[in-house]
């Protein structure tokens, strides 16, 4: 066991192999085992639905769902939260008057088990017969890009900065920087990986070369799934990859988007793929918009003692210091393999 976990951080193939985890899925199979075993009649509760029923904003008859992937992309967070995200394509494919969806796509990535959680979305939807258009807006770059690469159809602006099909990894390490001030930063762990991804110290020889083998295996396989979802040849997207960024014009010439215009031209593109006749669209947005304060008032209680504190929250966070602080921590790397084009991160408003 120990030497099993000293050879941490890895993927999750090899922990399986190692007895260390049962199964790979993603939530919606983590979610259907744990059905399975509670037995029939069993159905799914999150706890927020005993505060507050979820309401989304609908059109009555709606027919073609919008589902809006703005931000950069996270597992759960702020931007691009990729259980809500998948959950919303999960909800539009089980809706039987839904016939297509639009995914409206202004990113520039994230995460990379995020960003794949959310493509499964995609192709389950698309496997329950839900053709989805993807409608890019000023970016759909790195992750942006993953979650849009089996998209039945992706339509971008001649300007939308798209592709950046690669891999970004790293850490920021301060502990020598605070030596400098004559302060000592220590940590306590056990197991040689352990403090892999830690700021008190850099990577080991072993580390560099077990980060750069992930940040391989990750980009290899980014470039197999564009290819089969754009139904090019590997070699064609690894000559539009190497983490380069094309606007839409020059995506649509090497064959990474379908066709150029905006939202509507995207939405008439799902209509005809769904079978909606000109003129019948009725569209259904996934989820309904919330801000910050109701999204934390769902979860701590509607009082008017919490609404004050989440509402001075709020104007905290407005303060250009802070929000120049937190820009800046945002951009730092995090030690983990990322699908991120940070340098246009600042285009997200």
């Amino acid at each position: 066991m120990r030497a099993a976990f000293d050879e941490s951080p890895q993927f999750a193939e090899d922990a399986k192999a190692k007895g260390l985890i049962d199964r790979i899925g993603y939530d919606d199979d983590a979610l259907g085992a744990g059905l399975g075993r509670a037995g029939a009649g069993a159905k799914p509760y999150k706890i927020t639905d005993y505060i507050k029923a979820q309401d989304f904003s609908t059109a009555y008859g709606a027919n073609l769902a919008v589902i809006e992937a703005a931000g950069e992309i996270f597992n759960t967070s702020a931007g691009i939260a990729s259980d809500d995200l998948s959950e919303a394509i999960r909800q539009a494919a089980r809706a039987p008057g839904i016939k297509a969806i639009v995914l409206r796509v202004d990113s520039p990535g994230g995460s990379v088990t995020a960003s794949d959680q959310i493509l499964d979305a995609v192709k389950k939807a698309q496997a329950k017969g839900k053709p989805v258009v993807v409608s890019m807006g000023g970016l759909g770059a790195s992750g942006g890009y993953y979650i849009s690469a089996s998209a039945n159809k992706i339509v971008a602006q001649p300007g939308t900065l798209t592709g950046s099909i690669g891999v970004l990894t790293g850490k920021v390490s301060l502990g020598k920087s605070f030596n400098l001030v004559g302060a000592e930063l220590d940590e306590v762990a056990s197991g040689k990986n352990t403090m892999m991804d830690s700021m008190t110290q850099p990577y080991t020889p072993e580390q560099w070369a077990l980060l750069n083998h992930q940040a391989d295996v990750i980009y290899d396989d980014f470039l197999h799934k564009v290819a089969a979802g754009r139904k090019l040849s590997f070699e064609q997207v690894q000559a539009a990859a190497k983490g380069r960024v094309w606007t839409g014009a020059d995506a649509k010439a090497r064959g990474l988007v379908d066709g150029l215009g905006g939202f509507w031209t995207a939405t008439d593109m799902a209509a005809e793929l769904g079978g909606i006749a000109k003129g019948q669209v009725a569209i259904k947005i996934y989820p309904r918009r919330r801000g910050l304060v109701e999204s934390l008032g769902n979860l701590m209680g509607r009082s008017q003692a919490s609404l004050n504190a989440l509402e001075g929250l709020q104007t905290l966070m407005a303060l250009p210091g802070l929000q120049n602080l937190l820009g800046a921590l945002a951009q730092a790397p995090r030690g983990t393999v990322e699908l991120r084009a940070p340098s246009l991160s600042k285009n997200i408003p």
